[in-house]
Parts: C-alpha cells; structure tokens; sequence
C-alpha cells in the first residue's frame, strides 16, 4: 500500500476536524455532522473489503477515543460502511472505470452515481452508528429523522468534497 504523504496529512487533518466536531459543535438531538466516512470512499479501488474495514475500525477507534462518545461507535459504524463498499462501487462502476482510475471521484462517478455513493454509504453510517447508541429503544422517528437530516448534511459536506477532491 504506497501512501504519499499529502494523503496522510489529509486523513490526518480530516481525523482531526472529525473530533473537533465531535467535541465541540453540538448540532442538538437531530443533526451530527461526520466526515470520516469521507477517507474510507476515497479509498483506491484495489483495497479489498478487509483491508477497508480494518482501515475503518481502526479510524472509527481513533475518533471515539479522542471524543466524549461511547467506545465503538464510530468504529462500528465505519466498519459498517467498509463492509458495503466494494459491493456498491461494483454495482455502480464497471471494471474497465476501476482499472483506469486508481480511486472513485467526480469524473468517474458523475453527479448521479457520485450522489448514490456518497448518500448510500451515509445512510449505512448514521443506520449504524444510531441504532447502536439507541440500541433500539428509541421512538421510530425520532430514529428515522435523525438518520435522514445527518445523512443529507454529512453526506452533502461528503459530495462537494468529492467533487472538490484532487488525486495525486
């Protein structure tokens, strides 16, 4: 796994803004704002779904440890989102895209495909990491309602980002 250093400092810079939100911008009941899930999209393609998903629990580890949350859950959450990753870039690329491109970003995926991916994979974060801090017992739609309003501001955040995203 060749990482260059400016991807390093990038994960590291995106950890460090995760727990700062974390820590110090409470949003209320309804909205959390979360960044992280970002690295593992952005992930190249040649990282299979094991390698992703210890990359995921390892980040997930690093933001629950350095925030006031609950140990684990963001961990779980992000393995969550590895776990289904490789399952949805194959439904949505085709094998000559990933050859050609080391990573998914805007030109390959478009607006659409690029949309899908980043909400889907949101919406597998904040379906995780909400059902294990409630662990169930929270009424359905304040369940629903937080999923739903987290989803569509993070994975916002996560959309311009792809766009704005530059490999090197």
């Amino acid at each position: 796994m060749n990482i260059s250093m400016k991807k390093i400092f990038y994960i590291l810079m995106v950890l460090c803004l995760q727990c700062l939100l974390d820590n110090y911008a409470d949003l209320g009941l309804y909205l959390r704002i979360v960044i992280i899930p970002f690295v593992i999209l952005m992930l190249p393609y040649r990282y299979k779904t094991i390698s992703t998903m210890i990359i995921a629990f390892l980040l997930g580890l690093t933001v629950d440890i350095f925030t006031s949350g609950v140990l684990g859950l963001n961990a779980g959450a992000m393995t969550a989102v590895a776990f289904v990753r490789q399952k949805v870039l194959h439904s949505i690329l085709d094998e000559r895209n990933m050859e050609r491109h080391d990573s998914p970003d805007y030109i390959v995926l478009g607006l659409g495909k690029g949309l899908f991916y980043v909400m889907f994979h949101y919406i597998v974060f904040f379906t995780a990491y909400t059902l294990l801090d409630n662990m169930g017992f929270a009424p359905f739609g304040l369940t629903l309602s937080k999923i739903l309003l987290s989803t569509a501001v993070s994975g916002l955040i996560a959309l311009w980002s792809l766009k704005k995203y530059k490999k090197n």
